[in-house]
Order: C-alpha cells, then sequence, then structure tokens
C-alpha cells in the first residue's frame, strides 16, 4: 500500500538520524514507559515507533515479536503527518487499512492509537497503542495520558543524544579539545542524573500501583481507582517538573557546549563566561573538594574565541586539581579578570604546594609530565600555551606565589 509522505521529509529523516537511536539496544527507561501504557491501557502491544525512510523500528514493543516493518505497511505513517493522535477504531473496516497485511494476519491489528513524538518541533514516530480487538474511541483523559507518554519519550531521546555525542566525541578525539569537552559532559551527566532519576522513581512507582491495581481489579472499590488517579497525577506532575528541570540545565550548558566544538569568535560578557566555565567544572572541583571562587569586573565584554579561552582556563584549573594539592584540606582557586588599556588580563591562582623549581622551566615543553605513570600526557599547558598565542594572540605565564601556591597570568587583546 501507498502512504502520505510529511511536506517537512528531510527535515523530519535528518532529525531522526541527529537522535542517532535507530538499531540501539533496549533501555530500561524506554520500555518502562511501555510497561505503563500496557498495563493502564490494558493494551497487548505497546510501541515506540520510529518512522525511517523505508522502514519503522521500534525502539521498545511489548507484544510484538518484530523490531521492525515496511514503511508502507506502518499506521504511523498518518500520525507523523500532525502534531494530534492518530486513531483508528476498527482497522478492518477503515479503507485505509482493512487490506494491510498487519490487519488481515498476525497481529491482526483493529485498533491503533498514536499519539506523535515530537523533537526539536519535528514528528518523528509515535507512541502507540494497538490491540486485536476493535475499541472505542480514547477518552479524553487517556488521550492526555498518551500524549505525555510521547513527550516523555521525547525527552528522553533527547537525553540519549546528548551521552550520544558525548561517547562518540571521546571515542573520536584523543586531544585536550577532547578533556575539557569531556568535563563539561560530565557536568551535564551529573546535573541532569538527579531530576531524570526522580522522573524514572515515579514511572516505576506507578506502574507497581498499577500492577498490583490490575490484579486485584476484581475486588476493586471506587476508592481505590481515585486513590489511583490522585497518586498518577503527583506522579506526573513530579515527572513533568524534573524533565522540565534536566531540559533547562540541557539549556544551560548548550551554549558552552556549542563553544567549545566550533570555537567561534564572538563577544562575550567575562564574568558570565567565567561563571559558565565554573558551572561545567563543578563535578570535578566537588570530587577534588576544591573551592573555585572569581573576581571579574562585571562590565568587560570581550571578543575571543569562545571554545579556545574555554579550553584554556579548563585545562589551567583541572592542572591545579592534578597536581597543587596531594591530599590538603583547605583547596581554593582563583580566578581574577581585568582590564587594562585594551588588554584583558585574567589570572588564575591556586593556594597548593606551587611549582618545584626544576619543574617550574619545563613547564609548557610539550610531553613533560611528572606524573606518566598516572597516565598523564604533559600536554595539557602545553597546549594551553599554543591557544594563548596562535588563537588568542596573547601570551600565557606562570609563577610561584611568595606565600603558597602558583600563580597563571593570561593576557589577551581584548578585540
Amino acid at each position: 500500500m501507498s502512504f502520505p509522505v510529511a511536506a517537512n521529509k528531510l527535515e523530519r529523516l535528518a532529525t531522526l538520524k541527529n537522535l542517532r537511536i535507530l538499531d540501539t539496544d533496549a533501555e530500561i527507561t524506554f520500555d518502562t514507559l511501555t510497561e505503563i501504557a500496557t498495563i493502564h491501557f490494558s493494551s497487548p502491544i505497546v510501541t515506540i515507533s520510529l518512522v525511517d525512510e523505508e522502514r519503522q523500528w521500534f525502539k521498545s514493543h511489548p507484544g510484538l515479536g518484530a523490531c521492525q516493518t515496511d514503511r508502507d505497511l506502518a499506521f504511523c505513517n498518518y500520525t507523523i503527518l500532525s502534531s494530534d493522535i492518530y486513531e483508528v477504531t476498527d482497522a478492518s473496516k477503515h479503507p485505509t487499512f482493512k487490506e494491510n497485511i498487519l490487519v488481515t494476519s498476525e497481529p491482526n491489528i483493529r485498533y491503533y492509537c498514536g499519539a506523535p513524538i515530537i523533537v526539536d518541533g519535528v514528528v518523528v514516530g509515535a507512541f502507540c497503542i494497538i490491540d486485536s480487538v476493535p475499541r472505542q474511541a480514547m477518552t479524553s483523559e487517556d488521550r492526555k495520558l498518551l500524549t505525555g507518554l510521547a513527550y516523555l519519550t521525547a525527552h528522553l531521546m533527547v537525553s540519549h543524544r546528548i551521552l550520544s555525542d558525548s561517547k562518540v566525541s571521546l571515542e573520536m578525539q584523543e586531544n585536550q579539545r577532547l578533556k575539557s569537552l569531556g568535563v563539561m559532559v560530565a557536568g551535564l551527566a551529573h546535573e541532569i542524573n538527579n531530576p531524570l532519576g526522580i522522573a524514572l522513581a515515579a514511572i516505576t512507582h506507578m506502574s507497581q500501583i498499577a500492577a498490583n491495581l490490575r490484579k486485584n481489579v476484581v475486588n476493586l472499590k471506587p476508592t481505590d481507582l481515585a486513590d489511583f488517579l490522585e497518586d498518577e497525577e503527583i506522579a506526573f506532575q513530579l515527572i513533568f517538573d524534573n524533565l522540565r528541570r534536566a531540559s533547562n540545565l540541557v539549556e544551560g550548558f548548550k551554549d558552552i557546549a556549542a563553544d567549545r566544538v566550533l570555537d567561534e569568535r564572538k563577544e562575550i560578557n567575562l564574568q558570565d563566561y567565567i561563571h559558565s566555565i565554573e558551572q561545567s567544572l563543578k563535578p570535578a572541583l566537588k570530587n577534588a573538594n576544591c573551592k573555585l571562587n572569581y573576581d571579574i569586573d562585571p562590565t568587560i565584554s570581550m571578543q575571543v574565541n569562545t571554545g579556545s579561552l574555554s579550553q584554556l582556563i579548563t585545562n589551567v584549573v583541572l592542572n591545579a586539581l592534578i597536581h597543587a594539592f596531594d591530599g590538603q584540606k583547605d583547596c581554593r582557586i582563583q580566578i581574577v579578570g581585568k582590564q587594562e588599556s585594551q588588554n584583558i588580563i585574567l589570572k588564575i591562582s591556586d593556594n597548593g604546594k606551587g611549582i618545584p623549581a626544576d619543574v617550574l622551566p619545563n613547564l609548557f615543553t610539550p610531553f613533560y609530565t611528572t606524573r606518566r605513570a598516572d597516565g598523564g600526557t604533559g600536554l595539557g599547558l602545553y597546549v594551553s600555551r599554543q591557544i594563548a598565542t596562535d588563537i588568542l594572540k596573547g601570551s600565557l605565564s606562570v609563577q610561584n606565589l611568595p606565600d603558597k601556591g602558583c600563580e597563571f597570568t593570561l593576557q589577551v587583546p581584548r578585540h
């Protein structure tokens, strides 16, 4: 059978490919969502269907043995045409589907209801409820729940894409840009873990309650159903709130992540940008039990290769965390920024043990490291100086402080 094609076909397929989720292994987060739907809708088949160019592929498909079907058999071809739910109450009588092989033979589809999965404003697939017997049209409350499950699925797919991007970068690049980007991604993963964990716990909790309710359906009291619906409302509000929180965290990290990859030259407020870098370093600082403070003139703006600046500062801070403290309890790093004439001066200092006299002259020498046995490459500070001189058109120097610790000084032109 033929099928309609969305007007934004190319954009839709590009968005789907960019998710990097096709042909991936089963994941408990997606399977939990389909389990909830199976129980709530008493549906023998539930699928998370992604509509590719010539097939529909199922990320989760309880009750259905196949992991994909040909595109021309897919009911979801019609779901992806709009942002509304698409429903067929009896496929055997529907002019479009009555001769479909999925209707005339196994799995003998009669009822289909699909909610569009929308990512970046584009419909990439559908969250589907399927039955082998006809049904009445879905109630408005159930339509809301199905739409909510599709919404949660879209957010999980975006999270999957973020983590996938991180892994691809880590495998493809073995350099210092990778290292600083990896720290940022680790920070993002750490920060979004709590809200995603809470959302998953709420989903699992409701799944267990629904399962228990189903087991005792014969003895079900009106108050039991009322309690369930109340718990369901609270749980889904909790899920939505925490996924929104995770989404906001992703937005907060997005600009600095893009900067490190693209390294565009643009105008920034220095204080705001240092704050963004500090946020991305939080997990590493917490792990080292170290505090980072910054004192930046809030009026300073500058035009700079933002990815390179971020990488340089990250390298210097990570170098301090690795080398400066050696078990010291009161660990502090400070970044001070000011403008002198047409130059910006950034001083990054720590209160650690300082740099040994025999190490100081070699600090920016490539492959020189005192921690080779621990995996050190000796490239971090060398790359940082190259960034300072070759890309930022400035200088990077270091000195021991009179009292304790050391200080790196970065000087770059404001424009």
